[in-house]
């Protein structure tokens, strides 16, 4: 499907091979996506995107229409066809995983057949987009799967050469930074209270950075339950958390930070290797890793600035991307160590910090 893409598994029957299941079987290291390819619909596919053993992003291609869907969304399919369907997993580059993804959670500016068109036809319609900053999507009708090649630009004359070298199939443009300006545009006006409606009663929108196709019905609010009521045994241990607790969090925290960085190097590349470390020092001056820095519940908590900081401080164009990621590692910090963050007193600033990268206001009522 994407040329460059590492085969790992190809054409295995979902009857030998669940594709649901698939994703927990992977290191921590995979970055990549698996294929459903449905034996009755040739020209439908469903597409995962995964990154080590966590689904990502679901989404479908079906001809030219690309859409994210739910995980609700693609069992149902999967049940209605009785597993009839073929499995494939690919592994991609860093920068291909985003440009891939990028495809879906965008809207193109440009879409059209060149079959038939002459050079100079393409040009023309490639330089009235006024892009400087995008990708440019190549994809030929093949078997089993449309075979795709993906270009990055960065000016109008860049976009024009590549495009112009096309032939034949369909080519698309992306628009990164007007997505990215609709994108915010939208979060917007959903936040804004409709008349009489009592603000932060306004059902909560497909996903902090998604554009408008993005779906997620339930809302980002009732993703985190909340903490279990604590014994009476933790309830004296709030206020004075024991040493061995603080070592747990600091080790926690520390492992949340990694996982931000790996995420980040893949999202932002060199920017966030420059970043990040200025970010560490700033907040909690010393030497070594974070985790050999930091002492106590104060220091381990300066874990959420560093994040806020990075996402803040990424482009336009890799913001949104990061923000996203780290809003699914400080989850999964939450859920994984609920009663840990109760003990030691943080329980209410790991969601805060959550709420923020939701693009919900800190401390709002309901559960998490």
């Amino acid at each position: 499907m994407i040329e460059g893409a590492l085969e790992i598994i190809h054409g295995v029957r979902g009857t030998l091979m669940h594709p649901l299941l698939l994703p927990g079987a992977q290191g921590p290291d995979l970055l990549g996506y698996i294929v459903i390819a449905y034996e009755q619909r040739e020209d439908l596919f469903d597409i995962l995107f995964v990154r080590g053993s966590r689904v990502e992003e679901y989404a479908c291609l079906h001809g030219e229409l690309k859409t994210l869907l739910t995980e609700g969304v693609v069992r149902v399919a999967l049940e209605a066809c009785r597993l009839n369907c073929r499995v494939s997993l690919y592994a991609l580059t860093g920068e291909d995983y985003v440009l891939f993804l990028s495809t879906f959670q965008c809207a193109p500016s440009l879409n059209v057949v060149v079959d038939g068109l002459t050079r100079r036809q393409v040009v023309l319609l490639t330089s009235g987009l006024r892009c400087d900053n995008g990708i440019l999507e190549i994809v030929r009708p093949a078997a089993p799967f449309p075979r795709i090649v993906l270009l990055r630009f960065h000016s109008q004359e860049e976009l024009v050469e590549q495009a112009g070298q096309v032939r034949e199939g369909r080519l698309l443009a992306y628009n990164l930074e007007l997505n990215a300006v609709v994108a915010d545009r939208f979060r917007a006006e959903w936040r804004r209270p409709a008349p009489g409606e009592p603000a932060g009663e306004s059902p909560a929108p497909s996903g902090p950075e998604s554009p408008p196709g993005a779906q997620n019905p339930a809302g980002l609010a009732a993703e985190l339950p909340p903490a279990p009521p604590p014994s009476p045994e933790e309830e004296k241990r709030v206020r004075a958390p024991l040493p061995a607790d603080v070592r747990l969090l600091v080790a926690a925290f520390g492992q949340a930070l990694e996982e931000f960085e790996r995420a980040g190097r893949d999202i932002a590349g060199s920017r966030i290797k420059r970043n990040l470390p200025r970010i560490v020092d700033e907040v909690l001056p010393g030497a070594g890793s974070f985790s050999e820095r930091a002492t106590s519940v104060t220091d381990t908590l300066k874990v959420l600035n560093v994040i806020r900081q990075c996402v803040s401080q990424a482009t336009i164009v890799g913001r949104w991307m990061l923000r996203r990621s780290a809003r699914d590692i400080v989850k999964e910090l939450y859920q994984t160590h609920q009663k840990l963050l109760y003990r030691c007193g943080v329980e209410t600033e790991v969601r805060d910090c959550y709420r923020m990268l939701a693009g919900e206001p800190a401390g709002a009522d309901g559960a998490l």
